[in-house]
């Protein structure tokens, strides 16, 4: 979208020595709306592809596994080069991707980050047409000295892309993704926080 933007300034009262000459004085410039690149991202333990495994609450030194939702949207513009970047918690480990609708989804050892990676990202995607999705599967064991609290499982989740109309760089972040599966509606309470 262009929003244009035209202006007039004239005077109703010249003075009496510019009387018979026009003081009008026009300009016009268009800006370029940028659109908008939104990230959305959820951990479950019961909402996913494929199931997990592993005790709720998570125990000391027992693997349990964990589905993360990934949600990218846009705006009018097209978009590209879009890289969403997740770093693992801490006795996180990567597993597998269970579902990927655009894009490659792949796991980098030495910096432990998720990246998302999608060449072409179409406007309006996410208004007109499904979000873009992933969902990966990580690990979490847990340490001795992480017991009562709700682990971080992904934390730095964070977007970027550039607009192909505006050729300007987009970005959105989240929040960390502890083990406290708010969004999951088979999840209580009583199963966020380590035991021994």
């Amino acid at each position: 979208f262009l929003f244009p933007v035209r202006t007039t300034i004239d005077t109703a009262s010249p003075p009496r020595e510019f009387r018979g000459v026009s003081l009008q004085y026009r300009d016009s410039i268009e800006f370029k709306i940028e659109s908008r690149l939104t990230l959305a991202a959820r951990a479950a333990y019961y909402d996913s592809p494929e199931p997990n495994t592993g005790s709720l609450p998570p125990k000391v030194r027992h693997p349990t596994s964990y589905t993360v939702w990934l949600q990218l949207s846009s705006g009018a513009n097209d978009l590209r080069d879009v890289e969403l970047k997740a770093t693992l918690g801490d006795g996180v480990a990567w597993q597998r991707t269970l579902e990927n609708s655009l894009g490659t989804v792949g796991f980098n050892p030495a910096s432990q980050e998720i990246l998302w990676r999608i060449r072409e990202f179409p406007a309006a995607t996410g208004v007109l047409r499904a979000p873009a999705s992933a969902a990966v599967q990580i690990v979490l064991t847990p340490a001795d000295n992480q017991v009562g609290t709700a682990p971080v499982i992904l934390r730095n989740i964070s977007v970027n892309g550039r607009d192909a109309f505006t050729d300007t760089v987009q970005t959105d972040t989240v929040e960390d993704l502890t083990t406290e599966l708010r969004s999951d509606p088979g999840s209580k309470p009583g199963e966020w926080h380590v035991v021994r």
